[in-house]
């Protein structure tokens, strides 16, 4: 697709670091779903005084999104320590990288507002479907062939995915609305899709 796919793929290692990186992003996107799902049981006060449940999905996602905000200035702060001269970023890039930004918060806005009316374990596994998107985008967007294990992958994925949500309906936990949170999650992987394959397009233009 491009030099900076090719330098990507290269620089990719399973290396003790790698795997270090990894399991600490899955226990964090845990512990961070987990909370997210405890904090729409929070009971507080309204305007008028009545007590409810904070069930606030964009509230969450705007929290989200101030806190991986901190990482700039931590950024900034490494290269200030190590003197090294700050990198210069074109107009033209904040537009680029403005696309899946937005992706990534719509995405998440969708995903939390799912998240109201499903239970962890089925809010993780249904996510899993952005695999599904992700290859109708690379296949019929990108123009790139898969092939026949990775579709035996994909198609493996989304039946995995229809018998989870098809358990949600038959959970007297959850209630009649799991149907509303499983398709308010779908949206988000959707959404999600989109913004990886625009990434694919920013990386085959100006490497990872």
């Amino acid at each position: 697709m491009g030099k900076g796919l090719a330098e990507l793929r290269n620089a990719a290692t399973c290396g003790f670091a790698s795997i270090l990186v990894f399991c600490v992003a899955l226990g964090g996107g845990t512990v961070a779903t987990l909370s997210s799902k405890v904090m729409f049981g929070f009971t507080t006060t309204d305007s008028d005084g009545a007590e409810m449940k904070f069930q606030r999905p964009l509230m969450q996602t705007f929290i989200m999104f101030v806190a991986m905000s901190l990482a700039l200035p931590l950024y900034y702060g490494y290269l200030a320590m190590n003197n090294i001269p700050f990198p210069k970023v074109k107009r033209a890039m904040w537009f680029t990288l403005g696309a899946p930004a937005l992706t990534d918060m719509l995405g998440t806005m969708f995903a939390m507002i799912g998240l109201l009316y499903v239970t962890v374990s089925i809010y993780q596994l249904v996510r899993c479907f952005v695999i599904v998107f992700v290859a109708l985008l690379k296949t019929f967007v990108l123009k790139s062939k898969l092939k026949a294990y990775n579709w035996l992958g994909v198609i493996m994925n989304a039946g995995a995915v229809v018998v989870v949500s098809a358990s949600a309906f038959f959970d007297p936990n959850i209630g009649d609305e799991a149907g509303i949170g499983i398709m308010f999650i779908l949206a988000g992987c959707a959404v999600m899709a989109c913004q990886v394959s625009h990434l694919v397009l920013i990386w085959s233009r100006f490497g990872p």
